[in-house]
């Protein structure tokens, strides 16, 4: 068995900041995909009286997006840049949100595309169980 990879802190590789920082840890990365784990706390951006509506998972699944390419970034000397979620394609809501103390996964797989623009098949789920999906088309500032 090899050694476990330990990931820099998502606050390293994404342009986020709380409040608006909604994923917790990378933790699978390869070069074309990457999870991320994340939780909903009470008291945290956009949760209403325990549940984080779903309407917010597509912004977990940008994230997501964002801490793969600066992940990539990261390993190649680079530093992480501001991104922009130009197109959210076949966005497919499975629940109505997800409850706080939920253990959540995204995961972002790139289909297409270069480190300046791309295309990536997202899942976010609970378990076994997917709450949504999309394919997202993204683009980042110009370095």
């Amino acid at each position: 068995m090899g050694a476990a990879v330990s990931f820099p802190a998502v606050a390293s590789l994404v342009p986020h900041r709380p409040p608006m920082l909604l994923i917790d840890a990378l933790i699978e990365a390869s070069d074309d995909r990457a999870v991320c784990a994340a939780t909903p706390r009470e008291g945290g951006c956009f949760v209403v009286d325990g549940v984080l509506p779903a309407e917010v998972f597509l912004e977990h699944m940008a994230q997501t997006v964002a801490a793969l390419v600066g992940w990539r970034a990261a390993r190649h000397g680079g530093v992480a840049r501001r991104g922009f979620l130009v197109g959210a394609m076949e966005l497919v809501l499975y629940a109505d949100g997800a409850r706080v103390g939920d253990a959540l996964t995204v995961e972002a797989t790139r289909l297409a595309g270069d480190d300046e623009a791309g295309s990536f098949r997202c899942v976010m789920r609970r378990g076994g169980e997917a709450l949504a999906e999309a394919t997202l088309s993204v683009m980042l500032e110009p370095a």
